[in-house]
């Protein structure tokens, strides 16, 4: 395993595309629709949503509560950094939406209604607006239902701009 892993070091040193650059992920939680929709769960009118999301796992992020039927409005802006991210390698945000209340869930009292997996933006400065299909889990099966609209904006920040967001 380790010779693997100098073997990988010794490819990213030669690799002309492998650099390491900081950002700043700017995402634009706009609003969900079709979660959990009245053909399917008829008794569902008003329920509280919150979009739990995260590119890496220990630093997870959530929007405020939205309450509503059957669109779920956030409007919520959020600034990610993002550090040494090496730009050749592929780079993915996770979204949860929690329905929170009601019925217990197995964390947290939330029960995940739909997520998804998207890909960062490539090309920094340029925002990127998606309709975001999620999925869920029913019965032991995935199943597509509802979507969420989100922006994307990586924005390239100088090598020091982590002391001037800390100081």
């Amino acid at each position: 395993m380790a010779q693997l892993d100098s073997i990988q070091k010794i490819r990213r040193i030669q690799d002309p595309n492998f650099v390491k650059t900081n950002y700043i992920l700017q995402i634009h939680i706009h609003y969900a629709e079709e979660i959990e929709p009245s053909s399917v769960y008829s008794e569902v009118h008003w329920r509280n949503y919150r979009v739990v999301f995260w590119v890496n796992p220990s630093d997870q992020y959530e929007t405020g509560a939205s309450r509503g039927y059957p669109k779920f409005i956030w409007e919520q802006l959020f600034n990610i950094p993002l550090i040494n991210v090496v730009t050749s390698e592929p780079k993915f945000l996770s979204l949860e939406v929690m329905r929170i209340g009601g019925n217990p869930g197995p964390s947290r009292g939330y029960i995940v209604v739909g997520r998804a997996k998207v890909a960062l933006p490539k090309v920094p400065g340029i925002k990127e607006c998606q309709r975001v299909g999620l999925v869920r889990f029913v019965d032991g099966q995935t199943v597509g239902e509802g979507h969420i609209i989100i922006s994307l904006t990586m924005i390239q920040v100088n090598f020091h701009w982590r002391d001037s967001l800390f100081h």
